[in-house]
Formats: C-alpha cells, sequence, structure tokens
C-alpha cells in the first residue's frame, strides 16, 4: 500500500485538535514518534495559534460594583468571513468573573493571564503553570507592566515583569524575567533611566516593545520632561534597547 509522505502527513495532522491527536498517537509507531516530536509540537501550537482568537470583555451590570471579567474564543475564520461571529465564553484557570483577568500576551499557543498570579496557560491541552513568586511588592508608589515571549535561540518561553517606584529617584525600574524552561526568575541589570512604560507590550522578533519616557525630571520640583520613545527587551540576551 502507498504511503503518503511525511511533509503531507505533518500537514494534516498539524491542523488537528488535541483530542484527535491523541487518539491518532495510537496508529502506528511512527506516527506517535511525530505527533510527541517537539517539531510538530511547535508547528501545531503555531497553526492552532492563527485558528482562534482569545478577547477580553469587560461586563458592567449596572452598577461598578458589579463588574464581571470574561474572556471570550471565536473562529478567526469566522470573524474574517462571517457577518456575525458567535464568541463563546472561556472558563480559564482560576476562574472567577468578579475577579480583574489581564491578558498578557500568547505566543504559540501559550497564552499569559494575570489574574491574582501569573499563568501560564495551554488552550488546546487545557492545561496551565502558575509562576512562581517574583519578589517584587505592591506599594503605593509603584506600578507593573509585563511581557511575554518567545526566546526561540534558548527555545524557552518568557515573561517580564517591570515595576516603577515613582517617588524615589534610585532604583526606581525593577526588571524581572521568568523562564520557563528553568520556572525562576532572575533579575535584569544594566536599567537605563526609563520612567514609566506604557502598556500594551508587543512580541516582535524576539523582542518585547513599549512606548517609554527616558528622562527623569531635573529636579523633583521642577516637573517632568518626557522624552518618548520604543524600547525593547531582547529575550535572548536579555538587554535593554531602543528602537531607532
Amino acid at each position: 500500500m502507498p504511503t503518503l509522505p511525511t511533509e503531507v502527513v505533518t500537514e494534516i495532522l498539524s491542523r488537528l485538535t488535541v483530542k484527535s491527536l491523541l487518539k491518532f498517537k495510537c496508529v502506528s509507531k511512527s506516527w506517535r514518534a511525530l505527533i510527541s516530536s517537539p517539531e510538530f509540537v511547535k508547528t501545531h501550537l503555531t497553526v492552532c495559534a492563527h485558528q482562534r482568537v482569545v478577547l477580553s470583555e469587560v461586563r458592567d451590570l449596572f452598577s461598578f460594583r458589579d463588574v464581571q471579567y470574561i474572556l471570550k474564543d471565536c473562529s478567526l475564520n469566522s470573524l474574517r468571513n462571517d457577518p456575525v461571529t458567535e464568541a463563546l465564553d472561556l472558563y480559564y484557570p482560576m476562574y472567577n468573573p468578579q475577579q480583574n483577568v489581564c491578558i498578557v500576551g500568547s505566543v504559540n499557543g501559550l497564552i499569559c493571564l494575570a489574574i491574582r498570579i501569573m499563568t501560564l496557560w495551554n488552550l488546546s491541552m487545557k492545561l496551565f503553570r502558575h509562576l512562581p513568586d517574583s519578589g517584587l511588592r505592591v506599594s503605593g508608589d509603584s506600578s507593573f507592566v509585563y511581557g511575554f515571549g518567545y526566546d526561540e535561540y534558548n527555545d524557552d518561553y518568557k515573561v517580564v515583569c517591570v515595576r516603577h517606584r515613582f517617588l524615589i529617584l534610585e532604583d526606581h525600574v525593577v526588571v524581572k524575567i521568568y523562564s520557563l524552561k528553568s520556572n525562576s526568575w532572575s533579575s535584569m541589570d544594566d536599567i537605563p533611566d526609563v520612567v514609566r512604560l506604557i502598556k500594551p507590550c508587543k512580541f516582535v522578533n524576539g523582542k518585547l516593545h513599549w512606548t517609554g519616557v527616558l528622562s527623569w525630571a531635573n529636579n523633583i520640583y521642577g516637573g517632568f520632561h518626557k522624552d518618548w520613545n520604543i524600547v525593547s527587551i531582547d529575550l535572548e540576551h536579555e538587554k535593554w534597547g531602543e528602537v531607532e
């Protein structure tokens, strides 16, 4: 019996659901090896990521105290081509509609959520991992921004947490980077004098990008001089940069 080339089999299988792939692992040893390979997992995650859209919705239930935070899931193809698209409620890890949930970012089918704690969520596999404590503490003069991306060289997913403090002049910016491969946080050195990063974060070509205010006031009573620029963090080298 003639067999299909491996490239064709990979193309077909990569478009199936995770539930179907688990069944097809039993077809043969070669299919099991193919479906379990890191290369196929990456391909499948990428294909799945371009088939669906996850949306964040805030529902106002008649008063500012009655607000629900909902995640919605819909087909990208339907969103592009149909006049009306049905979006279904997603029951994410630690689901609580009364608690604010923020989508930090999505890469290769993995979604990073900020709920009470940072969480990485594989929507297709219905698996998740809560990140360990970064050690950064919230204070009255602090704010946080986050980013999520993929370090292709080291085959590692990374979460970046940036804390700003506005009432002190020294060490007012702290950056921590989480590595999924090591399941740990590390500190990033050589941070420039950034007053504030502006949400949202964009992941492009291995770097996380924010709009940032780069200059500090000449003195704390004289007001701020705002010098806007696009700043980035290279996830492979874990280095800070500016877009020229």
